[in-house]
C-alpha cells in the first residue's frame, strides 16, 4: 500500500515539475561567450561579447589571455546576454582568448571558444601649430 502511495506522489511530482507547474531546483548554466562584436580591435576599443549567463550574478570579471599573459579588462556594461568591455591599453598585437572569471570563492577561470585579435594602435596626435616648425633641410623642399 505504501509503495503505491510513494509511486503516486513521485508521478505527481514529476508531472508538476515537467509541466513547469512547480518551481524545482534551477540548473544554473555556466557563463558562456559565443561571439565577439567586432572580433578584432585596437587598445581602447569597445568590444561586445554575446552569450548567456553573463550578468553580475554569474560573471565577476573578464580577462584576455595569450600564453602566460593575462590582462583584466574594464567592463563597461553587463547584462544576461552581453558584456561590453574595453581592450586594455597594455594589450599587445596578436590573438587573445577570452577568460571568464565566474562569481564564487573558489571559481576557476573559464576559457571561452572565441578569440579577439588585437592590432597595433596607430592612432596618434598630429602636432599643433606651436609644435611644428618648417625646416628647409627636409628632402621634400626645393
Amino acid at each position: 500500500m505504501w509503495r503505491s502511495a510513494v509511486l503516486a506522489a513521485a508521478l505527481v511530482w514529476a508531472a508538476a515539475y515537467g509541466a513547469g507547474l512547480a518551481e524545482g531546483p534551477r540548473r544554473s548554466h555556466p557563463p558562456r561567450i559565443g561571439e565577439l562584436e567586432p572580433a578584432s580591435g585596437r587598445p581602447g576599443d569597445v568590444i561586445t561579447a554575446r552569450g548567456h549567463s553573463l550578468d553580475r550574478a554569474h560573471v565577476e570579471d573578464l580577462a584576455l589571455a595569450a600564453g602566460e599573459r593575462h590582462l583584466l579588462v574594464h567592463i563597461i556594461d553587463q547584462d544576461e546576454t552581453s558584456i561590453c568591455f574595453r581592450i586594455p591599453a597594455s594589450a599587445t598585437p596578436g590573438r587573445w582568448t577570452i577568460v571568464i572569471h565566474p562569481v564564487g570563492k573558489y571559481a576557476q577561470g573559464i576559457e571561452q571558444p572565441v578569440a579577439l585579435t588585437v592590432s597595433r594602435d596607430f592612432r596618434f596626435g598630429f602636432p599643433g601649430p606651436q609644435q611644428y616648425t618648417p625646416d628647409a633641410s627636409l628632402p621634400c623642399r626645393s
